[in-house]
C-alpha cells in the first residue's frame, strides 16, 4: 500500500481558531451582558413612569371631583367627595393613595412640597382649604415637578363657611 498522507489541521491552527473563538464569545457575552443591563434600566423607568403617570391621573381626578381638600396632618391631604373620603398621604419616599378603602403605595423620592390654602373667614374660625399642591418627584438623576390646584366656587366657599359656624 502507498503511504498516503493524511490531510488534517495542524496543531497550530486548532490553537489560533480556538483562540479567535473565544474572543468572539467574550464580546458577545459584553455584548449581551450590557443589553440585559439596558432593558433592566429600561424596565425600571417603565415602571416608574407608569407609576407616575398612574400617581398623576389619580391626584388630577381626586383635585376635580372633590368638593374641598384639607391638610389634615403634615403630608396628609383628605378629599371630601359627596358621599367619601380619600386620602393621600405624601412623605419623603413613599407616597400613599387610599381611595374607596383601597391603599395604594407608591415608592417615590418626594421633596420640596409646598401648599397654597384658601383661607375661608367665617368671623368664628378660620378654616384653610388645600388651594395647590406641588412637589418634586426624583427618578435617578431627573426631577419630575408635579403641581396641582383646585378652584372653589363661591357657593363651596359660603357652603363651608356656613358648615364649620354651625359645629
Amino acid at each position: 500500500m502507498p503511504n498516503k498522507k493524511l490531510r488534517a489541521f495542524t496543531l497550530a491552527e486548532m490553537l489560533v481558531t480556538l483562540a479567535l473563538t473565544s474572543i468572539l464569545i467574550m464580546f458577545s457575552y459584553t455584548g449581551v451582558s450590557y443589553i440585559q443591563k439596558l432593558l433592566y434600566e429600561f424596565n425600571e423607568a417603565s415602571s416608574f413612569l407608569n407609576n407616575m403617570n398612574e400617581v398623576s391621573m389619580r391626584l388630577q381626578s381626586l383635585f376635580e371631583e372633590s368638593e374641598f381638600i384639607e391638610e389634615s396632618e403634615d403630608g396628609k391631604y383628605i378629599f371630601y367627595l359627596d358621599s367619601s373620603q380619600s386620602v393621600v398621604n405624601i412623605h419623603e419616599d413613599l407616597m400613599q393613595v387610599n381611595r374607596f378603602n383601597k391603599v395604594e403605595d407608591f415608592p417615590f423620592m418626594i421633596s420640596n412640597r409646598r401648599c397654597e390654602y384658601e383661607i375661608i373667614d367665617n368671623n368664628i374660625t378660620n378654616k384653610r382649604i388645600v388651594k395647590c399642591l406641588e412637589f418634586d418627584v426624583y427618578f435617578k438623576k431627573q426631577k419630575f415637578h408635579l403641581i396641582f390646584c383646585k378652584n372653589y366656587d363661591a357657593k363651596t366657599k359660603l357652603k363651608l363657611a356656613f358648615d364649620h359656624g354651625s359645629n
